[in-house]
């Protein structure tokens, strides 16, 4: 199989967006989804506060002190029980916990390099408008991360260009529509179609 060395030699939706966000460093983007993390991590948290609270209920109506001075003695089948959710629980927690302290220690997504993504896909529609919202909701929402981090050896054409289409959304768009029915039509001479 032959390598394919451009975007447009991907086939339209997922394998041609995955081609586009991986065609440069700055446009590896995604979602951190901070709410939905923290979310969850509350939720974690408050069953482990639970599980304290029966630890110590447990502990408070022990009638055999034995059980309680001895962890090798204890014949409280519930504090065991309950000792081994509370470890499972919070194996899960600690691990939610780092992940998420690793998501934001992630460089955030340059406004421009959201802009030039959403540009992008607005202009080429390579997936469903249903599966479209978190790049629509990019160049609003500063809860994207960058998988690299920025790179330098930008050219200022470069720039002047990111802050055209930022400036000029529309015409930006209308540009990129231009550009892709371009590339179909010459798609299209090249292999005989009409």
């Amino acid at each position: 199989m032959a390598r394919k060395l451009r975007v447009e030699h991907y086939r339209r939706g997922y394998p041609r967006l995955a081609a586009f966000l991986n065609l440069d460093p700055n446009f590896t983007v995604f979602k951190r989804f901070d709410n939905l993390h923290i979310r969850v991590l509350l939720e974690q948290q408050d069953r482990l506060y639970e599980l304290q609270q029966q630890l110590e209920e447990c502990d408070d109506a022990e009638t055999i002190q034995l059980n309680l001075s001895s962890r090798r003695q204890d014949g409280n089948q519930t504090r065991r029980e309950l000792l081994q959710r509370i470890k499972a629980e919070l194996t899960d927690y600690d691990n939610s916990i780092l992940r998420f302290h690793q998501m934001v220690a992630l460089p955030e997504a340059r406004k421009r390099h959201l802009y030039s993504v959403h540009n992008w896909v607005n202009g080429n529609k390579p997936v469903v408008r249903s599966e479209n919202n978190p790049f629509q909701e990019a160049i609003t929402s500063e809860d994207y991360i960058a998988m690299h981090a920025e790179v330098a050896d930008r050219a200022g054409l470069e720039l002047v260009l990111d802050h055209f289409v930022q400036s000029f959304p529309r015409l930006a768009r209308f540009v990129s529509s231009l550009q892709y029915r371009l590339i179909t039509s010459c798609k299209n001479a090249d292999t005989g179609h009409q």
